[in-house]
C-alpha cells in the first residue's frame, strides 16, 4: 500500500513542473446555451425564455438521485446529438425548478415533454421500467 502511495506521489511531483496550456486556452468558457447538445435550464424564467426562441423543444425533467434519469441519459444525449438541427434539447432538475414541475404537472422523473414555440406542450411521457427506451425517439419524430 505504501509503495502505491509513493508511486502516485512521485508521479504527481514529476508532472508538477510540466508546462500545460492554461485551461481557458483549451476549453472556451461561455455561458451560451448552444455549447452542448443537451443544455441545462435553471428555472421557470429560463424555460419561458427558451420557449419564445425555440421551434421544437424536448425537455427532460429529472431529479438528483433518480436511477431512471441516469438510465435515460445516454439515450437522450444520443438523440440530442442526432437531431440537434431540428430541435433544442434541455434538461431541468426538480431541485432548481419545482415551480415548472408543478406548472407542467410533472409527478414522476424522468419525464420527457415536447413543446413547440407559440403552441406550448405537444406531447411527452413519463419514463419508467415498462416504457420502451425507443419511445423518446418515436415521440420526437411524431412531433417533428
Amino acid at each position: 500500500m505504501q509503495h502505491l502511495l509513493f508511486g502516485w506521489a512521485s508521479l504527481a511531483v514529476a508532472y508538477q513542473g510540466a508546462a500545460y496550456p492554461a485551461r481557458s486556452s483549451v476549453l472556451p468558457r461561455s455561458s451560451s446555451l448552444t455549447m452542448r447538445a443537451v443544455n441545462t435550464l435553471g428555472g421557470l424564467e429560463e424555460f419561458d425564455e427558451q420557449m419564445g426562441s425555440a421551434d421544437v423543444m424536448a425537455v427532460k425533467f429529472v431529479a438528483e438521485r433518480c436511477r431512471g434519469c441516469m438510465a435515460l441519459k445516454p439515450k437522450f444525449d444520443a438523440l440530442a446529438k442526432s437531431k440537434a438541427s431540428k430541435a433544442s434539447f434541455f434538461e431541468i432538475s426538480y431541485k432548481t425548478a419545482r415551480d415548472l414541475f408543478e406548472r407542467e404537472g410533472v409527478k414522476r422523473t424522468p419525464t420527457v415533454l415536447y413543446f413547440c414555440g407559440g403552441v406550448g406542450r405537444v406531447g411527452g411521457f413519463a419514463f419508467g421500467p415498462k416504457v420502451d427506451r425507443d419511445l423518446v425517439h418515436t415521440e420526437l419524430e411524431q412531433v417533428l
